[in-house]
């Protein structure tokens, strides 16, 4: 009974993965840029930057190319890496340079921008991040036509990176799960979003005490103060993409905890149980490792059907990436996926530790 409860789960996992792989790729729709009307708000774009000195001279050259006629960049650096005195070396009439000092962090460092700032939208991006006109655009055309409040759009590799495996697994997944067309959504990606003053006065922002997950806290703030944001697809940002494993479990297990901790402080029941299914996820797995190999040694009847178990549910992430890797038209050989998976089991153990602890770090 064992064995053939086994084999039927390992017939229905084969049909699942068999059935995906007929079908086709999706298709990315091609999205036209709206046209920003003839006469547009000032934009401020504000950018924290702490011991980031090799991105500074990059990014600041990408602003520069941006032509929308009234436009300001507001960087707040600082760090032990000779960021600063670099940044005010490129300052500018446009380009307004402020300390941030050390311990303060991103929210705090966002609040000193905030208060220097004078446009009518204030966009947030990274410093890690390249703007292009396409990019900037396609949020402030579409947020200016719709009149909407809040707005946010996609990223991408910095193209350096596009051929990296372990960064194409990342971008895979980005893609497929990123909605396909203008919708209210409910969260900010820091690094390509603009919002407008009036609401973000509205609701105080930058002012809270907030020690990580600053783009979750400032979402939730304006959808608790009625404001919609909306999710503008088409023209990513390129940014740079954790490319080792060290630092993606660092940023994953960040982002984890961050829903964790902070979807519970704004009720947000749904995301507090979707971050909570990720970090069940190693102790699942190891408990079905582990009680196979208890049941092996015990001959019980039912080893056949745990073990499979167990064995499906190391192989279904794998394929999983497979597949989005195969709808973003994507193909590497290797090891990748694995690693990938490798990564996200120990950010989600990174992340249920420091949950534990109760320690919250940037």
């Amino acid at each position: 009974m064992g064995i053939a409860l086994a084999i039927m789960l390992i017939v229905v996992f084969a049909s699942f993965h068999l059935y995906r792989r007929t079908l086709p790729p999706k298709v990315m729709p091609v999205f036209p840029l709206p046209a920003l009307p003839k006469h547009t708000p000032r934009v401020s774009f504000l950018v924290p930057a702490w011991n980031d000195g090799p991105h500074i001279v990059d990014f600041v050259a990408c602003y520069k190319q941006l032509t929308h006629p009234d436009k300001e960049l507001i960087l707040c650096v600082g760090g032990n890496d000779g960021s600063e005195e670099m940044a005010r070396s490129l300052a500018d009439s446009d380009i307004h340079v402020i300390t941030q000092h050390a311990g303060e962090g991103k929210q705090v460092a966002l609040r000193h921008s905030y208060s220097v700032s004078s446009g009518d939208i204030i966009y947030l991006t990274d410093i890690d991040c390249r703007l292009q006109d396409e990019t900037v655009n396609n949020l402030l055309g579409t947020m200016l036509k719709n009149g909407y409040q809040a707005v946010t759009g996609a990223s991408k590799p910095l193209k350096e990176q596009e051929i990296e495996p372990f960064v194409q697994i990342q971008w895979a997944i980005d893609q497929y799960l990123a909605p396909h067309l203008t919708s209210s959504i409910s969260g900010l990606l820091g690094r390509n979003a603009a919002v407008m003053r009036h609401a973000l006065n509205a609701v105080n922002a930058f002012n809270e005490d907030v020690a990580a997950g600053t783009d979750y806290f400032l979402a939730k703030k304006l959808l608790a103060h009625g404001f919609q944001i909306y999710y503008v697809p088409g023209y990513p940002v390129a940014t740079e993409y954790p490319d080792s494993i060290p630092v993606y479990i660092h940023k994953q297990a960040r982002w984890i905890r961050n829903v964790f901790v902070l979807g519970r402080k704004f009720h947000n029941h749904s995301e507090v149980l979707g971050a909570l299914k990720t970090l069940l996820l190693p102790v699942v797995t190891a408990a079905l490792l582990l009680t196979s190999i208890i049941l092996a040694s015990a001959h019980s009847p039912i080893f056949w059907p745990i073990a499979t178990t167990a064995l499906l549910s190391v192989l279904h992430p794998y394929l999983n990436r497979r597949w989005y890797l195969k709808q973003a038209g994507l193909k590497i050989s290797g090891p990748s996926p694995w690693l990938h998976w490798y990564a996200d089991m120990r950010a989600a153990m990174r992340a249920t530790w420091q949950i534990l602890r109760n320690k919250v770090v940037w």
